[in-house]
């Protein structure tokens, strides 16, 4: 009886304690099935909504921001757009824009300027990148052009924990958690109408290239403005070597129309004061009292005495000399704004990269052009690098007259530095082997060591060169290219290949012609096919020589910010005589500027001697890429939440006396800088490690 009742007792037990928590387990697995079925609503909306229109239609906005520099240094004057707000001028500024709005094919906005106000000197575009912030694409995969994977996404889902709570009305609010802290990913939430999926409001608070924002999103009402903001808050906090600067905007957009769209960037306060669809705060008008009350001083000061004498440390030292030199010089130029030019700071810290063959490299660029109409176009640029290990200083300056914009039409002058080059028998010699016609008198086997290592150059060429090329697009799929291609080399020690009885200068003039092929139009693989054949004799040229080269490569892209870049090549030299002198292809060569992480990280030889590149007559190479913005370092705690982006690469090459040679790596990118790790492996043995690295900080201001 006893045994009986115990047994009766603990049962008893059991079910008081197990019956909370079956409760429990059904209110979780409802409220699991809640969030699941809202998250896939909200997935869903923008593709059951009809967008037809939406390309054509124009629509205008209204953007204010007031910025205050909370503390700041002289690196201030470092930072791009900051150079106006750097010294003097106070420290409370406001600007105010009106913009006509049109969506393109992709769904991106295309912004016009019609009306800027500023307090900020010259109207200067300060923070511009926060301005980024102010459109989010918030069914997008990204919710600022290539950057931050939004939680509203459904590839994106595997990145965040969702939690969704019932509100009257048919209403819910839905949290969005990272799984991991990195400056891809954002803190959410959202009121959500719980029948479509369709979001009401929106908060994102996040951290992105040294920016903590905070942003409010009032979404559209029906149909395909319902994918868009009507009115976005957002509040930015700025800080890089103890600056501090502070940033409060506001967009409203879906503005009816009230001026002509033939406006450019005016100052007009008149007109803003007619299209301000929000009145200025006390603050914001004390700013502009301020400003037009020392415009105003300034005037009266400069019209007593006469004339307005410059104060040389002030408006030449630190107004001209330092924006030039320190920041970004941007501008547009003509009656109509119909050209530009555009120049990176000249010297600027921040723009220096490293790789292993060049060292520390210093870059800049500048670039311009001029329309004449839709139809004809002149361009202009010059891209420059200083080696700091090879104490050299490489150029390149194209110049592109476009004549047909359908058609891809344009003629092309290049002309430029490459590498410096040996003759392809002294680069076999040091390499360690030599053909039958290699002999050279009076070279000394004991300089191979310095050649290798870059410490010689009395073998060396200066190379000059002239690439003149016509392009033209015969349909979506082929486009032709004719031109002319033409070096110059010079020996650095004419003495030494005159006393074995070398030529101490040599000429080369090709023409040249290569077939592009696009098998799925802009989209997909691009193939190419070059053919150079040089003449002997023909403008001064003692070459012949002829080289055919084929190049395909390609970059896929997929959800998540995913790329998979592909690229394979092979060529070779058609002439091989008694006087083939050099080695030198188009797609296979050392690089002599390196550029940042989306120029050519992806199709280079990091470790390769640059002797291999003039020493073989043929080519094999081929270059895989994979890119996402976590794969490894994203996830690992305390520098995991800077990692922007990760890359996986693995190379090979085949040429005569080198194959198989592979390499493999991987690289980080962050807000600071870029870092690549490689590992090369020669007929299947280790033959080394080495790194690169390229400054990022502020590549997207």
């Amino acid at each position: 009886m006893k045994i009986q009742l115990i047994r009766i007792i603990a049962a008893v037990i059991l079910l008081t304690i197990s019956f909370p928590l079956t409760t429990e387990a059904r209110r979780v697995k409802a409220k699991d099935a809640i969030t699941d079925s809202v998250m896939q609503r909200i997935f869903c909306y923008a593709q059951k909504i009809d967008t037809t229109g939406r390309g054509s239609n124009s629509s205008y906005a209204y953007t204010k921001f007031q910025m205050r520099t909370n503390k700041r240094n002289a690196t201030l004057a470092l930072v791009p757009t900051m150079y106006a707000i750097s010294y003097g001028a106070g420290r409370k500024f406001i600007s105010e824009f009106y913009n006509r709005i049109e969506v393109n094919e992709k769904g991106a906005p295309v912004i016009h300027r019609l009306l800027n106000l500023s307090t900020i000197p010259h109207r200067k575009s300060t923070m511009s990148a926060a301005l980024n912030y102010m459109t989010p694409n918030v069914y997008g995969e990204n919710l600022f052009q290539e950057n931050i994977l939004s939680p509203f996404h459904r590839s994106n889902r595997r990145y965040y924990k969702y939690s969704v709570t019932p509100l009257l009305y048919g209403m819910a609010q839905v949290y969005a958690y990272p799984r991991i802290k990195n400056t891809q990913l954002v803190e959410t939430r959202a009121i959500v109408r719980i029948q479509n999926g369709q979001i009401q409001m929106c908060d994102f608070e996040g951290e992105y290239d040294m920016t903590r924002f905070y942003i409010s999103v009032t979404m559209g009402k029906k149909g395909y403005k319902s994918l868009g903001p009507v009115k976005c808050d957002m509040r930015a906090n700025f800080s890089f070597m103890g600056n501090k600067i502070t940033g409060k905007y506001t967009t409203i957009y879906d503005l009816p129309k009230v001026l002509e769209d033939t406006i450019k960037n005016s100052a007009d306060t008149a007109m803003m004061s007619k299209v301000r669809p929000i009145k200025l705060n006390t603050d914001e008008e004390m700013i502009y009292r301020i400003y037009y009350d020392r415009q105003e001083e300034r005037k009266r000061k400069a019209a007593a005495q006469g004339e307005k004498k410059k104060d040389f440390a002030k408006d030449v030292l630190w107004d001209i000399v330092g924006d030039n030199l320190l920041n970004r010089i941007s501008s547009d130029f003509g009656k109509q704004q119909q050209g530009y030019f555009r120049i990176d700071p000249l010297f600027n810290p921040l723009y220096m990269g490293y790789s292993e063959s060049k060292g520390v490299v210093y870059k800049f660029k500048i670039n311009g052009q001029y329309a004449f109409n839709d139809n004809i176009q002149l361009s202009a640029g010059i891209k420059g690098g200083y080696s700091f290990r090879q104490h050299r200083f490489y150029y390149s300056i194209p110049v592109r007259f476009n004549y047909n914009t359908r058609h891809e039409g344009y003629l092309q002058l290049e002309i430029g530095n490459g590498n410096r080059i040996n003759t392809n028998k002294l680069a076999r010699q040091a390499l360690g082997y030599m053909d039958p016609k290699d002999s050279i008198g009076g070279f000394s086997p004991a300089e191979i060591p310095s050649l290798l290592m870059g410490k010689s150059t009395f073998t060396e060429f200066k190379d000059n060169y002239m690439r003149l090329t016509n392009h033209w697009r015969l349909s979506p799929h082929w486009a032709m290219e004719l031109g002319m291609v033409a070096h110059n080399r010079i020996a650095i020690r004419p003495d030494f290949y005159q006393s074995i009885g070398y030529p101490d200068q040599y000429k080369s003039v090709a023409p040249a012609i290569g077939i592009e092929w696009r098998p799925k139009a802009e989209k997909g693989i691009v193939l190419k096919l070059d053919y150079e054949q040089g003449f002997k004799n023909l403008l001064g040229s003692n070459i012949d020589y002829g080289r055919a080269e084929f190049d395909a490569q390609t970059i896929l892209y997929s959800s998540r910010r995913q790329s998979y870049s592909m690229r394979f090549g092979t060529g070779f030299y058609t002439r091989r005589g008694a006087h083939w002198d050099f080695v030198d292809y188009t797609n296979f060569h050392d690089n002599n500027i390196p550029g940042g992480w989306n120029d050519e990280w992806s199709g280079d030889f990091e470790l390769l001697s640059s002797y291999w590149y003039n020493a073989s007559n043929y080519y094999l190479r081929a270059n895989f890429t994979y890119e996402s913005p976590m794969i490894l370092a994203a996830w690992l705690p305390l520098i995991g939440r800077y990692v922007e982006s990760e890359r996986l690469y693995t190379s090979g090459l085949v040429v005569k006396h080198l194959y198989p040679y592979t390499e493999w790596g991987y690289g980080v990118s962050t807000r600071l800088i870029s870092l690549g790790f490689f590992a090369a492996f020669r007929q299947g043995k280790f033959d080394g490690v080495g790194c690169r690295f390229g400054f990022e900080l502020f590549r997207n201001w």
